[in-house]
């Protein structure tokens, strides 16, 4: 039996990712899965906060291998739709100064998506979403860091769509005519 397509979707926050996500997989009839996965979520924070790039890349990366041996199974049955994997954990560290060649991606036993999905939008759209949830303050130069990880996403992807003006259905159904 031949497995069901993975599908992820990458990109920075506030761009309706997660959004998008979960209402594709409720049109596909696929697994919705966030990364990282909730047996190892609680300690995404210390490798978030513990100062070396490199280590936390490590984690991150680690957490993309976990996240490949729990969709596994679930393929056989069913597509899933990942939000964030593999590019996510590259850019963002490589917008953090790591040097991710360190690592061969394409020799680690990690199963690779058959779609790679880029959601970009607008800065000032993306910050006001962020502020309206509350979850963005500068003070640690997370926009700068943002807008880099955001110029280095699409030479990863298979295709990029802008969610400026369009709604998150709008963008899963361009997803959904894509894979179908």
């Amino acid at each position: 039996m031949s497995r069901k397509l993975l599908i992820a979707l990458e990109a920075i926050d506030g761009v309706g990712k997660t959004t998008v996500a979960q209402i594709l997989a409720q049109l596909m009839g696929a697994e919705y899965v966030k990364t990282p996965t909730a047996d190892i979520y609680n300690q995404r924070h210390y490798y978030d906060q513990c100062g070396d790039p490199l280590v936390r890349f490590m984690f991150y990366l680690n957490s993309n291998l976990i996240t490949s041996r729990y969709i596994a199974p679930i393929l056989e049955e069913k597509p899933v739709v990942c939000d964030r994997y593999l590019v996510s954990t590259i850019v963002f560290h490589q917008a953090m100064g790591v040097d991710t060649s360190i690592v061969d991606v394409d020799r680690l036993p990690i199963l690779k998506p058959d779609f790679y999905f880029c959601l970009q939008a607008e800065e000032k759209v993306r910050l006001e979403r962020l502020h309206s949830r509350g979850v963005l303050s500068d003070t640690d130069g997370q926009i700068d860091l943002l807008r880099r990880a955001d110029k280095l996403l699409p030479q990863y992807c298979t295709q990029v769509i802008d969610t400026t003006y369009i709604t998150a259905e709008e963008v899963a159904n361009i997803i959904y005519s894509t894979v179908s």
